[in-house]
């Protein structure tokens, strides 16, 4: 019963607003969404279809954009074909304008066009292209086309056949991409816990937390008492799973499901009895915080669960890498969020540079309130979520990055090549369009 023609739906995918979304999340999509506007299925599946690696390649994607904006005339092959191309403003695109190109133009039955279009596809330069183009000569000439008509049609098709994308496979892409857009738009809480859960997708976890929070959704981190397996909600809070904490095993989450509630931190540590290195991440994930004692304290109990075992003889230092504070005076904030981070791999209540980088002059929402401040050098600090190196067609290097921070993403563009070890970067560089151009880059040291 879901609305495929909602124009509330389509505003907010021309927007690229889409990480998460099936198909129409990287980069480039979202790029090309923005200026497409799509406000159909077919639209959508326009964009998907242009950005694969055959019609980028091609120069396909650039003069779609050209005659979309208005910067390049629509033509068409020939007049007779102006209903098969007019979709794709007159560009082939889909392998199925192939077949009916050769169906129309050259009276192909569909075996044969199909057979055409595999020959373009995987045998180029074999007889079997030879003989296919010689019929669709004499058969073009039998319907009554000339000699020219004919050589600028199969010119056309041939060159862009080997880039051509199946239309019925880009059609289900969009209205699966349309149908999670949709999910996101209007239900984003139930949205992004199947999001995390499945653990898939474009960008690492942390970038979709990242994107969850900044939709209004509370991250809560895990509690052995109430976490599920993976990410449930709780109210209008997602509460974090277990399995997202680092060494912990699925026997010992079976075993904390079963035996739960817990009263006390000992009854816990009792019932379940977690291995050390499982016992250390449980603590530093602050599962176990709902027992409201101190983290040395917690050791201190994880130690006394094992000491039957060799952990016994080991050393606090040797087992936790330093000695427990007496009277278990507990530790900083600083330090249990650092803990946290190396756990999880993200920190529940805040962005990692609001922790690492609290005082900072300008945040991404700062610049993209205003484009028309082109060419002024900003200093911007952004956690990169994803990288894709090219050589362009002058045979330069140009580094394409993804940066997000607490207030939103933001494309950057070095026309060098870029080489970054830290997810952190500090960069100095001036607004185009939507993407910061970079001029001076250092890469954040530690972590």
């Amino acid at each position: 019963e879901i609305d495929l023609t909602d124009l509330s739906v389509y505003r907010f995918i021309s927007e690229g607003k889409t990480l998460g979304c099936f198909q129409i999340e990287s980069p480039m999509v979202r790029q090309v969404l923005k200026k497409i506007k799509p406000k159909s299925l077919m639209d959508i599946a326009n964009a998907i279809a242009i950005i694969r690696p055959g019609p980028a390649r091609g120069g396909m994607k650039e003069r779609f954009l050209k005659r979309l904006g208005g910067k390049e005339r629509v033509d068409y092959l020939h007049p007779d074909l102006k209903d098969i191309l007019e979709e794709t403003l007159g560009i082939p695109v889909y392998q199925e304008q192939i077949l009916n190109i050769a169906n129309r133009f050259a009276g192909f039955n569909l075996d044969d066009a199909d057979l055409l279009r595999r020959a373009m596809t995987k045998e180029r330069g074999s007889n079997l292209m030879n003989e296919i183009k010689e019929k669709f000569f004499i058969e073009s000439a039998k319907l009554g086309y000339s000699k020219k008509e004919i050589e600028r049609v199969w010119q056309r098709i041939s060159a862009f056949s080997s880039f051509g994308f199946n239309k019925a496979h880009s059609l289900t892409y969009a209205t699966l991409a349309y149908l999670s857009a949709y999910q996101k738009f209007y239900a984003p809480l139930e949205f992004f816990c199947r999001l995390l859960n499945n653990e898939g997708g474009y960008y690492p976890l942390y970038a979709y937390i990242n994107e969850a929070r900044r939709w209004g959704i509370r991250i809560l981190g895990p509690d052995v008492n109430n976490s599920d397996y993976g990410f449930s909600i709780r109210g209008n809070s997602l509460l974090t799973g277990l399995r997202q904490i680092k060494n912990l095993s699925h026997t010992t989450i079976r075993r904390i499901a079963n035996s739960r509630p817990f009263k006390t931190a000992g009854d816990f540590f009792s019932a379940v009895r977690p291995d050390i290195e499982e016992g250390i991440g449980l603590i530093k994930s602050g599962a176990l915080d709902l027992f409201n004692e101190t983290r040395p304290k917690l050791y201190y109990l994880l130690l006394d669960s094992r000491k039957n075992g060799k952990e016994s003889r080991a050393s606090q230092k040797e087992i936790f890498g330093y000695e427990l504070p007496d009277q278990f005076q507990d530790f900083s904030r600083i330090k249990k969020r650092k803990d946290t981070l190396q756990v999880l791999g993200f920190i529940p209540e805040m962005h990692i540079l609001e922790f690492l980088h609290p005082k900072r002059d300008l945040r991404i929402g700062d610049l993209i309130q205003d484009y028309g401040l082109n060419k002024k050098i900003f200093k911007l600090t952004g956690l990169v979520i994803a990288r894709r190196i090219i050589l362009n067609r002058k045979k330069r290097w140009t580094t394409f990055f993804t940066i997000d921070d607490e207030t939103g993403i933001m494309e950057v563009i070095s026309f060098d090549l870029y080489q970054q070890n830290s997810p952190i970067v500090e960069i100095e560089g001036y607004l185009r369009n939507d993407a910061l151009i970079l001029v001076i880059s250092s890469p954040e040291r530690e972590v």
